[in-house]
């Protein structure tokens, strides 16, 4: 360990190559089904707008944003635009989110029907249909430098920020995400994950929260 803890000392590219192994890469399409099926039953609310715009932070493979896409084709109100932004730190994980394909473990959580619907066997793996794939936009980044998009109507920040960042980069990533939601617009965190930050958001749902009007 004091051989290696010197060698990082002085090899920027090994820090890099450290940072990128020890991030979590791995996700499923809509992981917590019943987070989604609440998400469901906010589109309703959505039916007069001419846009919405969601942001999923620490993307990984691109199996959340994607779920959304999904859920949004599927359910989403008629003639409203859906404009689904992707953000992750590690370039070889939005290579394979910008490919479409998963193997079988990524859709365990996937409903028979909308497997069926949204994708295609190609080998070992599963290709989702390309009319998802062209409802995200994805981007390579560091949530903590850059910050999240603005004028956001629904962030996804799970098993990300509260539970890998420290206390105070918590704290900031909650006041950041709170600048970027529009008032009356959604934060959804990781099941078991809680935020502190009252005077910005109510708790509608054990892991989704609504920004108040302040």
């Amino acid at each position: 360990m004091d051989e290696y803890r010197a060698f990082l000392s002085g090899d920027a590219r090994e820090i890099r190559y450290l940072a990128q192994l020890m991030g979590v890469t791995i996700s499923r399409f809509f992981r917590d089904a019943d987070v989604y099926e609440h998400l469901r039953q906010i589109w309703p609310g959505w039916s007069a707008r001419q846009r919405v715009l969601m942001f999923s932070a620490g993307c990984a493979g691109g199996e959340e944003p994607y779920s959304l896409a999904i859920l949004w084709h599927a359910w989403g109100p008629p003639g409203v635009k859906a404009v689904i932004l992707a953000l992750d730190i590690d370039s070889a994980s939005l290579a394979r989110a910008k490919a479409g394909l998963y193997p079988p473990g990524s859709l365990r959580e996937v409903a028979p029907t909308i497997r069926r619907r949204y994708f295609r066997p190609q080998g070992r793996f599963w290709r989702l249909d390309d009319e998802i794939m062209n409802m995200v936009d994805f981007y390579r980044g560091d949530l903590q430098e850059i910050g999240p998009p603005l004028h956001l109507d629904l962030v996804m920040c799970r098993n990300m920020a509260y539970t890998y960042f420290s206390n105070a980069a918590r704290m900031w990533t909650t006041k950041a995400l709170a600048r970027a939601l529009n008032p009356g617009g959604w934060l959804v965190v990781g099941a078991k994950e809680r935020i502190h930050c009252e005077e910005a958001f109510k708790a509608v749902y054990p892991c989704i929260y609504q920004r108040t009007d302040s």
